[in-house]
């Protein structure tokens, strides 16, 4: 890979260093339009805003961010299309015989570059919502059948990214080695507490409560419980002590006709009595709330002096790159709490729990990515330093302030992430009485009310949305007679 550098001409450090120069402010500066846009329900300005942004290396990304605003503004028919298309492009790059080297190292030229140059691969944990979100948009077409499909993609997605990441690692070690060096992220671990800190308790990036909860749910609608009591204990699992999880694995369990012992079990663990379950009404929908709330954080850089030794053998001895230092994305340290959400039904009030938030599974794929960007990093300043000195020497002073300012302009960490994310995901659901309901959101003292009139075999979603001062609320009617 080094001797690659060494025959690139100084031509192409020029055209390097003019891509460099034409990025524009960082990936989150450019998209809080977007999201102020969103919060102020001016739609049209939001896309606007996208396309203006739009840089080909960032079309997947452009893609769920476009996705979600459309979703966002109740438009799920684009919003799909534009799902769909980013999830054609992740499966052709899963269909890619070297994806793992090219995710790894790209292109030489990506080397002399950095990090926001190469075409963005969405995370683990962002490809698990590109699925979920698709399916919800299906679900707001009416169609139950593609939703649930759009779910067993995500199930064997899931299934992929354990097994890829896993190899992605290795390919980077391997290549360390190859190239005579030695990086040991736990080393610097202390750059990336923070991060590490957000990521805390959380055992992969791709699983994901609310997928497993909305899957219960979609299960649920089309009568295979079995899938459904499945997908709730998964949900379960990352959210133990969840009341809403809780009661709605009882539910299922009653609509099972399941063991009595098993279900008995579930109560003692939650710490409720059989007199506690609430029998479901004999014709009832089931009405669900999903509250999002906010955006997920975006991500920060941090410089770091990261000690490295390289081995060059026709130098007899080992070339030390002691005080490297790399701009390395993080998540810093954050206090934002979830607001209270809650739900009146008729005359019930019920403050919705929080069912997860996202910038943990966010901090725990980047922390899965460190020993990854961190041997890209090393492998740029030996690439750097070698094309530097051949242009230094060949055009002297010129030559030394172009390297400079090449320097400057591609050291900036990687910051890009799907940013319109939530930050939150509460939810509630329960089994109502047929015929006309009063129902109403608050968040925040936004309030929206929803009028229900329950019909046979015609279950509710109600998805709502607060971002800044707006409370965005959408309804959707999952008629049976869709399966």
């Amino acid at each position: 890979m080094i001797r690659m550098a060494l025959g690139l001409s100084a031509c192409l450090f020029c055209g390097l260093l003019s891509g460099c120069a034409s990025v524009i402010g960082s990936y989150p500066e450019n998209t809080a339009p977007v999201k102020h846009a969103v919060a102020e329900k001016n739609y049209p300005q939001a896309l606007k805003i996208l396309t203006q942004n739009q840089a080909r290396q960032n079309q997947d990304l452009d893609g769920v961010e476009r996705g979600r605003v459309e979703q966002l503004s109740g438009n799920f028919k684009a919003s799909e299309m534009a799902y769909h298309q980013v999830i054609q492009d992740v499966q052709q790059q899963q269909l890619e015989a070297k994806i793992q080297v090219h995710r790894v190292l790209e292109t030489t030229g990506s080397l002399l570059g950095n990090d926001q140059m190469l075409p963005y691969r969405l995370k683990s944990y962002e490809i698990v919502f590109l699925y979920t979100y698709q399916a919800l948009n299906y679900l707001g077409e009416g169609d139950l059948t593609d939703a649930l499909v759009s779910i067993r993609q995500g199930q064997n997605e899931q299934s992929y990214i354990q097994q890829t990441h896993e190899a992605e690692l290795l390919k980077a070690h391997q290549e360390a080695q190859k190239q005579g060096f030695d990086v040991n992220t736990e080393d610097h671990s202390q750059y990336f507490q923070t991060t590490m800190a957000a990521a805390k308790g959380i055992k992969s990036s791709f699983e994901n409560a609310f997928f497993y909860y909305f899957s219960a749910l979609l299960f649920d609608m089309q009568g295979d419980y079995n899938n459904a009591f499945v997908s709730i204990q998964r949900a379960l699992a990352l959210s133990p002590d969840n009341p809403e999880i809780q009661k709605f694995l009882i539910q299922i369990l009653q609509q099972r006709s399941g063991n009595l012992d098993q279900m008995q079990r579930y109560l003692e663990k939650f710490g409720s009595s059989q007199a506690l379950v609430t029998p479901i009404p004999e014709h009832s929908d089931l009405v669900a709330v999903i509250v999002e709330q906010g955006w997920v954080q975006p991500l920060s850089s941090i410089t770091v002096p990261i000690l490295t030794f390289t081995h060059d053998a026709s130098q007899g001895g080992t070339l030390n790159f002691n005080g490297v230092m790399f701009s390395i994305p993080i998540y810093a340290k954050s206090s934002v709490v979830p607001l209270i959400a809650e739900v009146k039904i008729d005359h019930q009030r019920t403050t919705l729990p929080v069912l997860m938030s996202v910038k943990p599974l966010a901090a725990k794929a980047l922390t899965e990515d460190y020993p990854i960007i961190i041997v890209r990093e090393v492998l740029r300043v030996i690439a750097k330093q070698v094309l530097a000195a051949q242009v230094q020497r060949k055009g002297g002073l010129a030559g030394e302030v172009a390297v400079l300012v090449y320097n400057v302009v591609s050291s900036n960490a990687d910051l890009r992430s799907w940013l319109t994310l939530p930050q939150d995901i509460q939810v509630w659901q329960d089994f109502l009485p047929l015929g006309p309901h009063r129902l109403s959101i608050e968040v925040n003292g936004v309030q929206e009310s929803i009028p229900l009139d329950l019909q046979a075999n015609t279950n509710v979603v109600i998805w709502a949305a607060s971002v800044g001062p707006s409370l965005i609320v959408h309804r959707i009617l999952v008629h049976q007679s869709s399966q």
